[in-house]
């Protein structure tokens, strides 16, 4: 699904377009203008679906060099390790991502817990991966002609991490806030709303045009805006409506 000259939607789950598996997050796709980037890789269970959507856009898999996964909760990490089987793609993710996802820590995202209750299959496993590289926040990736700066932004999971593309003005918050000034709070040990308060305040520092979220549909404009918008609510001791 194109969104921009640069920006397709190539994923996205029962909490977002139904483009391909019900478990998936929202998965993007940057042309850097040579190779392609993806932000998060979904949930693993039918990977091919995303390597079929690039397709219907005109990319064919091979063409990927980055694969950006924000956190090591299972919908945005667990194709992670089949796309990079598929594509030779290099994994990015936080040094605390990178420690979950090498030792297969279920525990660490709740896994077992989501399991029980519904949100995975009964037989869904994490799918672990070795990341090609660990980032930190402020630093900044260039890929073809774009520039990747990573934010560190913890709350709705202590590893996450937002990247911000300052050519072009666009923000991938992961999970840190959502169309409609939501957010995703959940109970699981991981989950801080004061952290998540104060990232909503960091990426506030940006200047924004596409807002493009973890789930839910992309803020195609004024992105700015809706960020302003969570953090006064945060700055008004209140809590945004939540998604989950």
């Amino acid at each position: 699904m194109r969104l921009t000259d640069q920006l397709y939607l190539i994923g996205s789950g029962a909490l977002g377009s139904s483009l391909t598996d019900i478990y998936d997050c929202n998965v993007y796709l940057i042309d850097t203008g040579g190779s392609v980037l993806l932000i998060d890789s979904g949930a693993g269970i039918r990977p091919e679906l995303i390597t079929a959507e690039m397709k219907k856009d005109g990319f064919e898999p091979e063409r990927i060099s980055h694969l950006i996964v924000t956190h090591a909760h299972a919908d945005h990490s667990g194709g992670a390790a089949a796309l990079q089987r598929m594509t030779g793609a290099r994994i990015i993710c936080s040094t605390a991502t990178a420690y979950i996802m090498q030792s297969g820590d279920e525990a660490a995202v709740s896994l077992p817990q989501a399991r029980r209750v519904g949100m995975y299959p009964p037989d869904y496993k994490l799918n672990a991966f070795h990341p090609s590289i660990e980032v930190h926040h402020g630093n900044k990736l260039q890929v073809g002609n774009l520039t990747f700066e990573i934010i560190e932004t913890p709350g709705h999971s202590a590893d996450m991490i937002s990247c911000y593309i300052p050519e072009l003005k666009v923000m991938f918050c992961s999970d840190v806030l959502f169309e409609g000034g939501k957010i995703a709070m959940q109970v699981a040990p991981d989950f801080s709303m004061f952290e998540l308060a104060n990232s909503v305040r960091v990426l506030s520092g940006y200047e924004v045009e596409q807002l493009l979220p973890g789930h839910l549909s992309p803020v195609m404009s004024n992105g700015s805006l809706l960020i302003e918008q969570v953090k006064h609510t945060f700055d008004a001791l209140k809590i945004p409506p939540n998604i989950v």
